[in-house]
């Protein structure tokens, strides 16, 4: 299938943006009437509604450090 070839070609081209592939992706899904994959593709796409639905691989703990310079006019 010509569609899953341009999928795989886009993601694996580093010059190019995640979006497109994944808007085919969501194509495919819609053409092969998967709506696992549908939901999974839009989620990403457009952002998961809870913290509970997000993934495993979207779930990133870190401790944020900066500088603060106080200064007067």
């Amino acid at each position: 299938m010509k569609l899953v070839n341009d999928i795989i070609n886009e993601l694996i081209d580093t010059e190019k943006s995640v979006s497109s592939p994944l808007l085919k992706t969501k194509v495919l899904a819609s053409r092969l009437q998967n709506a696992t994959l549908l939901n999974w593709v839009t989620k990403e796409l457009k952002g998961y509604d809870c913290l509970s639905e997000l993934p495993d691989y979207r779930k990133f703990e870190g401790n944020i450090v900066g500088t603060f310079i106080a200064g007067s006019q």
